[in-house]
């Protein structure tokens, strides 16, 4: 196949998947980032771990990560919060973000016992 063919049909990819996102709702967006919100940060905390990072003496404390933690759970409900007013309250969006939110608070207190475990050796 040649390069030029491969880039036309990547340039039609491209496009249709732009053209497929684009008419995604803040609200679908607000949701996908309520349910994989902390676990992408428990695989970016975990990635950071594996390269090298020392988080026991980077926060001796142990206050950075937990209020990272709690920090992105407030931006989840905001989000949801802001996107359900923005859309309207609609009785299965409400219940979609509310079954959001509690997934998101499960997955909070999750992801905050396997960080103290994994990045401080501080496992129950």
């Amino acid at each position: 196949m040649p390069l030029d063919e491969l880039r036309k049909k990547a340039a039609s990819l491209a496009g249709a998947l732009a053209s497929r996102l684009g008419g995604v709702s803040f609200f679908a967006w607000a949701a996908l980032f309520a349910l994989v919100g902390h676990l992408a940060l428990a695989v970016l905390l975990d990635a950071l771990k594996s390269g090298g990072v020392d988080f026991a003496a980077l926060d001796p404390d142990r206050r950075l990560i937990p209020s990272a933690q709690i920090a992105l759970f407030a931006l989840q409900t905001a989000l949801i919060v802001f996107a359900l007013i923005k859309a309207g309250l609609d009785m299965k969006r409400t219940i979609a973000a509310v079954a959001a939110l509690i997934f998101a608070a499960s997955m909070l207190m999750l992801t905050f016992v396997s960080a103290q475990c994994d990045l401080f050796g501080a496992c129950l």
